[in-house]
Parts: structure tokens; sequence; C-alpha cells
């Protein structure tokens, strides 16, 4: 069988990508599928790998999009208002903007964002995620539609170190705000357990306890807002 193909090695300093332009519109194609091989080591302004804008679809089953750079936005991918579907092995990853700075799939407008998860997802999918605008405490951006049953939260990683990557109560990945859970071994306990970085607006798996109970006590649950809650509990 022939190898995986690769498109690499392009510079474009004008107004699209370097490598692949899809946009709903006269002047590019309108939908993008890959499936396997390499987007790798191309340069432009905006979308170093994939420039995707206006309704197009991009569809990513597997393959692997890394080592790209762009001077304005999105190394790896960039998308404005287009249709982002995934399943399988894809890896959006290790791409840059021209300072260093870790910039894998851009969205222009976080609201428009939304990746549609449209089967399985594996282990080794890996897609780094940058917005032009930071969420509020409280109120992450939703990242995906359809992750539930297909795949996890693990899949996706945040490009900005000052965020991080949770799960709603649907099970969708998010991109928010950390928070810090510290707990407390309540009247008499001892020991430690180390704090929990969560996703702000998400959920959280709660540990068991690590703490020694009072003589004569025994873990009851972790008291939260007036409610008890076991461990393993979201």
């Amino acid at each position: 069988p022939a190898p995986p193909s690769a498109m690499a090695q392009n510079t474009e300093d004008m107004k699209n990508t370097a490598a692949i332009s899809v946009v709903d519109g006269a002047l590019a194609s309108d939908e993008m599928a890959v499936s396997g091989g390499a987007i790798t080591g191309n340069t432009a302004r905006p979308g170093g790998g994939v420039y995707a804008q206006d309704d197009a679809s991009v569809r990513l089953h597997g393959g692997r999009i890394t080592g790209n750079t762009a001077s304005e936005s999105g190394g790896g991918v960039r998308f404005a208002k287009a249709v982002f579907r995934l399943r399988g092995d894809p890896v959006v990853h290790g791409n840059t903007l021209s300072d260093g700075t870790a910039s894998n799939v851009y969205a222009a407008d976080p609201d428009q964002l939304r990746i549609t998860v449209d089967g399985a997802l594996s282990d080794d999918a890996l897609l780094g995620v940058t917005v032009s605008a930071a969420p509020a405490s409280g109120t992450p951006i939703i990242l995906t539609t359809g992750l539930s049953g297909n795949g996890t939260a693990e899949s996706f990683v945040s490009d900005d170190s000052r965020l991080v990557i949770g799960a709603n109560a649907d099970g969708e990945a998010i991109l928010a705000l950390p928070v810090t859970l510290r707990f407390d071994g309540g009247d008499g306990g001892s020991g430690d357990m180390e704090s929990i970085t969560a996703a702000s607006g998400g959920q959280v798996v709660l540990p068991s306890c690590d703490f020694t109970p009072a003589d004569g006590g025994e873990f009851d649950g972790w008291r939260i807002g007036g409610e008890t809650y076991a461990p393993g509990d979201a």
C-alpha cells in the first residue's frame, strides 16, 4: 500500500493558510476530510496548517497536524464559523505562533467553536485548543457536542496555561478557569490530602478519604454546601 501522504514546507504570507484553505465560497473548497498522513512544517499568517471559515466543513478522522506555525493565530488550525467533526485518532498538537507560543486549534469566536464528535475517539486522539477570549469564572466554554459515549475530555488540552480542560454534567469537554478544591478532615480527623485543580463550572469525581477519623469515628462522606457526597460521586 502507498505510504500516508504529507503536506509540508509551504509558506504563505497572504490572507489565508499555507497548507489548506477551506471556505464556503467560490475561491476554495468548502469541505475537507483527513483520515491519515500529516500536515506539517507549514507557515502562514492565520492558520498555519488549515484555515476554515464561513460554514466550511472539516472532518478529522485521523492523521497529524503538527509542527506548523502562524504569525497571527492558529498555528495548526484556525476556525471562524466553520463546522468541525472529529472521530478516530487525529492529533493537532505541537503547532505554535511565531514566538513559540502553543497554538493548535484556534477559535476566532469562542461561541462559534463547537467540535462535533461523530464517532468513537481513540485514546491516541489529542487536540490543543486556544480561544480568542478567556471564559468568565463559572461560565466555561463548551468545546464539544457528542463526546459523551464517544470519548473523554482527556483528548483535549488547553494551549493557554491559565486555563484548564474539564467536563460538564453532560460529559462534554469544556475550557474554563481553574479552581482548587481543598479537603478538610473535620473535627478530630488527622492526616493530609492533596488538593485538586478542576475546571470552574465543570464536574469533579470526588476521591476516597485519606484522613484518619478520630477515635471511634468513621468517614461519613464529603460535606459540600450542606449536602453529603460519597467518594466517586460527581
